[in-house]
Protein backbone atom coordinates (compact mmCIF):
# COMPACT_ATOMS: atom_id res chain seq x y z
CA UNK A 1 0.00 0.00 0.00
CA UNK A 2 1.22 3.10 -0.69
CA UNK A 3 0.44 6.25 1.82
CA UNK A 4 -2.73 7.49 -0.26
CA UNK A 5 -5.13 4.40 0.66
CA UNK A 6 -8.04 3.78 -1.62
CA UNK A 7 -11.52 3.66 -0.60
CA UNK A 8 -11.16 0.08 -2.42
CA UNK A 9 -7.57 -0.71 -0.33
CA UNK A 10 -9.44 -0.01 2.90
CA UNK A 11 -12.71 -1.96 2.60
CA UNK A 12 -10.65 -4.71 0.81
CA UNK A 13 -8.08 -4.82 4.39
CA UNK A 14 -10.78 -4.41 6.33
CA UNK A 15 -12.77 -7.61 4.83
CA UNK A 16 -9.75 -9.17 5.04
CA UNK A 17 -8.02 -8.23 8.78
CA UNK A 18 -4.57 -9.82 8.83
CA UNK A 19 -2.01 -8.37 10.66
CA UNK A 20 -0.06 -7.31 7.32
CA UNK A 21 -3.04 -5.68 6.09
CA UNK A 22 -4.85 -4.13 9.19
CA UNK A 23 -1.40 -2.27 9.72
CA UNK A 24 -1.90 0.14 6.61
CA UNK A 25 -4.86 1.92 8.73
CA UNK A 26 -2.07 3.45 10.70
CA UNK A 27 -1.86 5.83 6.44
CA UNK A 28 -5.35 7.17 7.15
CA UNK A 29 -4.18 9.20 10.70
CA UNK A 30 -1.28 10.80 8.65
CA UNK A 31 -3.91 11.83 5.45
CA UNK A 32 -4.82 14.84 4.19
CA UNK A 33 -7.90 16.00 5.63
CA UNK A 34 -9.36 15.96 2.42
CA UNK A 35 -9.13 12.63 1.94
CA UNK A 36 -10.12 11.69 5.30
CA UNK A 37 -13.43 13.26 4.70
CA UNK A 38 -13.93 11.78 1.92
CA UNK A 39 -12.81 7.87 3.28
CA UNK A 40 -15.51 8.72 6.17
CA UNK A 41 -18.23 9.37 4.46
CA UNK A 42 -18.17 6.27 2.36
CA UNK A 43 -21.12 3.91 3.49
CA UNK A 44 -19.21 0.87 1.97
CA UNK A 45 -16.19 1.86 4.03
CA UNK A 46 -18.33 1.95 7.18
CA UNK A 47 -20.48 -1.04 6.61
CA UNK A 48 -17.10 -2.58 6.98
CA UNK A 49 -15.95 -1.27 9.49
CA UNK A 50 -19.08 -2.16 11.33
CA UNK A 51 -18.65 -5.79 10.33
CA UNK A 52 -14.87 -5.98 11.99
CA UNK A 53 -15.57 -4.62 14.55
CA UNK A 54 -18.25 -7.42 15.63
CA UNK A 55 -14.57 -9.57 15.76
CA UNK A 56 -12.56 -7.50 17.15
CA UNK A 57 -12.51 -10.11 20.29
CA UNK A 58 -10.95 -12.74 17.97
CA UNK A 59 -7.83 -11.14 16.66
CA UNK A 60 -4.76 -13.14 17.42
CA UNK A 61 -2.47 -9.42 17.77
CA UNK A 62 -4.39 -7.25 20.18
CA UNK A 63 -2.73 -4.42 18.25
CA UNK A 64 -4.98 -4.62 15.71
CA UNK A 65 -8.22 -4.51 16.81
CA UNK A 66 -6.94 -1.08 18.65
CA UNK A 67 -6.38 0.38 15.56
CA UNK A 68 -9.38 -0.60 14.05
CA UNK A 69 -10.69 1.23 17.33
CA UNK A 70 -8.74 4.20 16.55
CA UNK A 71 -9.39 4.41 13.14
CA UNK A 72 -13.19 4.40 13.94
CA UNK A 73 -12.60 7.06 16.67
CA UNK A 74 -10.67 9.39 14.50
CA UNK A 75 -12.97 9.46 11.37
CA UNK A 76 -16.42 9.08 12.87
CA UNK A 77 -16.29 13.14 13.46
CA UNK A 78 -15.81 13.65 9.71
CA UNK A 79 -19.06 10.77 9.17
CA UNK A 80 -22.21 12.43 7.53
CA UNK A 81 -25.00 12.44 10.52
CA UNK A 82 -26.72 9.28 8.78
CA UNK A 83 -23.67 7.60 9.03
CA UNK A 84 -23.27 8.53 12.51
CA UNK A 85 -26.52 7.50 13.12
CA UNK A 86 -26.06 4.10 11.93
CA UNK A 87 -22.75 3.73 13.09
CA UNK A 88 -23.63 4.52 16.81
CA UNK A 89 -27.07 1.81 16.00
CA UNK A 90 -24.04 -0.72 14.78
CA UNK A 91 -20.79 -0.33 17.34
CA UNK A 92 -22.34 1.15 20.64
CA UNK A 93 -23.82 -2.78 21.40
CA UNK A 94 -20.81 -3.39 21.80
CA UNK A 95 -18.56 -0.83 24.16
CA UNK A 96 -19.91 -2.32 27.90
CA UNK A 97 -18.86 -5.67 26.96
CA UNK A 98 -15.37 -4.28 25.45
CA UNK A 99 -14.80 -2.02 28.59
CA UNK A 100 -14.98 -5.21 30.87
CA UNK A 101 -11.96 -6.48 28.52
CA UNK A 102 -8.56 -4.58 29.99
CA UNK A 103 -6.60 -4.47 26.75
CA UNK A 104 -10.33 -2.53 25.36
CA UNK A 105 -10.75 -0.25 27.97
CA UNK A 106 -8.68 2.90 26.62
CA UNK A 107 -9.59 2.68 23.43
CA UNK A 108 -13.07 2.23 23.63
CA UNK A 109 -13.33 4.93 26.46
CA UNK A 110 -11.64 7.01 23.61
CA UNK A 111 -14.60 6.20 21.42
CA UNK A 112 -16.96 7.04 23.09
CA UNK A 113 -15.44 9.97 24.33
CA UNK A 114 -16.00 11.08 20.49
CA UNK A 115 -18.80 9.65 20.17
CA UNK A 116 -20.49 11.48 22.97
CA UNK A 117 -19.03 14.66 21.70
CA UNK A 118 -19.57 14.94 18.08
CA UNK A 119 -23.19 13.48 18.15
CA UNK A 120 -26.30 14.19 20.40
CA UNK A 121 -27.88 10.87 18.46
CA UNK A 122 -24.39 9.10 19.89
CA UNK A 123 -24.70 10.62 23.34
CA UNK A 124 -28.08 9.85 23.44
CA UNK A 125 -27.67 5.89 22.41
CA UNK A 126 -24.92 5.48 24.98
CA UNK A 127 -27.13 7.09 27.60
CA UNK A 128 -30.01 4.28 26.26
CA UNK A 129 -27.83 1.65 26.29
CA UNK A 130 -26.80 2.64 30.28
CA UNK A 131 -22.96 2.68 29.51
CA UNK A 132 -23.05 5.81 31.80
CA UNK A 133 -23.94 4.54 34.33
CA UNK A 134 -22.08 1.32 34.01
CA UNK A 135 -18.77 3.70 33.91
CA UNK A 136 -20.70 5.07 37.18
CA UNK A 137 -20.64 2.14 39.02
CA UNK A 138 -16.97 1.57 37.76
CA UNK A 139 -15.56 4.74 39.24
CA UNK A 140 -17.64 4.30 42.32
CA UNK A 141 -15.48 0.76 43.20
CA UNK A 142 -12.02 3.01 41.86
CA UNK A 143 -9.62 0.71 43.41
CA UNK A 144 -10.89 -2.67 41.77
CA UNK A 145 -12.20 -1.55 38.84
CA UNK A 146 -9.18 0.30 37.30
CA UNK A 147 -5.19 -0.77 36.64
CA UNK A 148 -4.13 2.62 36.52
CA UNK A 149 -4.26 6.63 36.89
CA UNK A 150 -4.64 7.39 33.30
CA UNK A 151 -7.70 4.84 33.10
CA UNK A 152 -9.49 6.85 35.68
CA UNK A 153 -8.40 10.10 34.23
CA UNK A 154 -10.33 8.72 30.96
CA UNK A 155 -12.81 7.60 32.67
CA UNK A 156 -13.82 10.46 34.96
CA UNK A 157 -13.35 12.60 31.28
CA UNK A 158 -15.58 10.45 29.35
CA UNK A 159 -18.22 10.92 31.81
CA UNK A 160 -17.43 15.18 30.77
CA UNK A 161 -17.96 14.83 27.63
CA UNK A 162 -21.46 12.90 27.74
CA UNK A 163 -22.82 15.66 29.93
CA UNK A 164 -21.15 18.43 28.65
CA UNK A 165 -22.79 17.78 24.98
CA UNK A 166 -25.02 20.67 24.95
CA UNK A 167 -27.70 18.80 23.40
CA UNK A 168 -30.72 18.29 25.62
CA UNK A 169 -30.93 15.52 27.78
CA UNK A 170 -34.11 13.95 29.17
CA UNK A 171 -35.68 15.36 32.77
CA UNK A 172 -35.52 11.93 33.76
CA UNK A 173 -31.99 10.80 32.81
CA UNK A 174 -30.73 14.04 34.97
CA UNK A 175 -32.75 13.82 37.47
CA UNK A 176 -31.48 9.54 37.47
CA UNK A 177 -27.61 11.32 37.64
CA UNK A 178 -27.46 13.11 40.35
CA UNK A 179 -27.47 10.48 42.71
CA UNK A 180 -24.89 8.50 41.05
CA UNK A 181 -23.01 11.52 40.18
CA UNK A 182 -23.42 12.61 44.33
CA UNK A 183 -22.22 8.63 44.76
CA UNK A 184 -18.94 9.95 43.35
CA UNK A 185 -17.93 12.51 45.81
CA UNK A 186 -14.92 10.22 47.44
CA UNK A 187 -12.24 12.18 49.41
CA UNK A 188 -9.69 9.88 48.28
CA UNK A 189 -9.83 10.53 45.04
CA UNK A 190 -9.42 14.19 43.66
CA UNK A 191 -10.57 14.00 40.01
CA UNK A 192 -13.38 11.62 40.70
CA UNK A 193 -14.65 14.53 43.29
CA UNK A 194 -13.85 17.51 40.61
CA UNK A 195 -16.02 15.53 37.64
CA UNK A 196 -18.62 14.82 40.23
CA UNK A 197 -19.07 18.55 40.85
CA UNK A 198 -18.51 20.05 37.54
CA UNK A 199 -21.29 17.63 35.85
CA UNK A 200 -23.63 18.25 38.81
CA UNK A 201 -22.89 22.23 38.07
CA UNK A 202 -23.80 21.84 34.92
CA UNK A 203 -27.23 19.71 35.25
CA UNK A 204 -28.13 23.01 37.61
CA UNK A 205 -27.74 24.90 34.90
CA UNK A 206 -29.07 23.00 32.94
CA UNK A 207 -32.39 22.49 35.34
CA UNK A 208 -32.71 24.93 37.95
CA UNK A 209 -34.73 22.20 40.04
CA UNK A 210 -31.35 20.01 40.21
CA UNK A 211 -30.35 22.68 42.86
CA UNK A 212 -33.59 21.71 44.73
CA UNK A 213 -32.83 18.18 44.79
CA UNK A 214 -29.11 18.96 45.77
CA UNK A 215 -30.60 20.81 48.91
Amino acid sequence: FDKSLSHEQIISMLNDPSHSQIKALNYILSSEKSIIISISKNLEIWDSFINVFAILGEFDQIDDAVLIMHSVSFLFPYASEENQENISNSLIIYFQDLLETPNFMIPTLLLINTFSRTSAYARDTIICYGIHSFIFNKLSTVETSFSNKEEIQLACHTIMEIYFNPAEIEDEIIFESVDALFSLINPDNEIIIKTAFDCLTNLTDRKSCVADILF
